[in-house]
């Protein structure tokens, strides 16, 4: 045998060790960054932008069970995304957790933004928070501006319009 086929008998193998819920979250969590990373190839950002901003209209899920449920997404997204045979970055593995989070009423926000230091001008990164919990690309924050959420809010200082960092310091939601 390969090296290559052993490493997919071993993935397959861990894969069937696990508990039948866990296969589910990850076969789920293949299915949404595939697609996200479809949606990020063919989509103008506009039509992403339509699907993220969508508010949840029925009642999001109590805070301790919201927590749980993302720290199992955020397990599953980062296993996952190591081990499908695709470059997966930031803004699929985002645009999944997001999806996967809103799908069963958990009240998450995707941040995108892009980076304030001046060696690195146009790169943008996307994130995903649950209230303080990083689910998805929350490392360096401190290097990005936020310049969109989803659901949308915008933010701003107040007489410049210019977009600032939420955890900088406090903002208003407009």
């Amino acid at each position: 045998m390969g090296r290559c086929s052993l490493q997919i008998f071993f993935t397959v193998q861990r894969f069937f060790g696990k508990k039948f819920c866990q296969q589910k979250l990850l076969l789920e969590a293949s299915f949404y960054l595939l697609a996200a990373r479809c949606m990020v190839r063919i989509l103008p950002f506009r039509r992403i932008s339509a699907l993220l901003d969508r508010q949840l209209k029925t009642n999001v899920v109590p805070r301790e069970i919201g927590i749980k449920i993302a720290e199992e997404i955020r397990w599953a997204i980062d296993r996952t995304s190591r081990h499908l045979p695709l470059r997966l970055v930031c803004f699929p593995r985002g645009i999944a957790a997001y999806l996967m989070l809103r799908r069963r009423r958990v009240d998450s926000q995707l941040y995108y933004g892009i980076s304030n230091r001046k060696e690195s001008i146009y790169a943008g990164h996307v994130w995903v928070k649950y209230g303080n919990l990083g689910i998805v690309g929350c490392e360096q924050l401190e290097q990005y501006e936020v310049l969109m959420t989803f659901p949308k809010k915008r933010f701003c200082k107040p007489d410049s319009g210019t977009p600032k960092h939420p955890e900088k310091e406090d903002t208003q939601w407009k």
